[in-house]
């Protein structure tokens, strides 16, 4: 499984997301995102903290619906209690935990970006 991931980028057969999507019909594809806020079905790749400008910890995080990667926001406003659902329980396990998240969308200069606003640990 690793192996076919690591490969084509996305797995064909099987996906830990999978077992959740019956119980959360409300999800969004990352592909599909439109709505200025959306709630989406994701694991998480990866996360990058840094302090900003301000002397502010922030963070960009990579996430996984099973079938595409967003690089989202983690502003300083929502660092520490994001962070802690992601941890809950112990620390996250990249590509194995998986979590509902709330994204707004943001546009500016003809680019759209997404913040995360809420974060649930299932």
């Amino acid at each position: 499984i690793r192996l076919e991931e690591s490969a084509l980028g996305f797995n064909l057969k099987y996906s830990n997301l999978e077992m959740y999507r019956k119980d959360y019909p409300n999800t969004t594809n990352l592909i599909d995102l439109k709505e200025e806020k959306e709630k989406v079905l994701v694991t998480i790749k990866f996360i990058k903290e840094i302090t900003t400008k301000k002397d502010e910890k922030m963070a960009f995080v990579t996430i996984y619906d099973g079938f595409m990667q967003l690089e989202c926001y983690l502003f300083p406003n929502k660092f520490e209690e994001i962070l802690n659902i992601f941890n809950e329980k112990s620390k996250v396990k990249y590509d194995k935990d998986v979590f509902v998240l709330e994204l707004k969308q943001t546009r500016r200069n003809n680019n759209t970006s997404y913040e995360i606003i809420k974060a649930k640990k299932l």
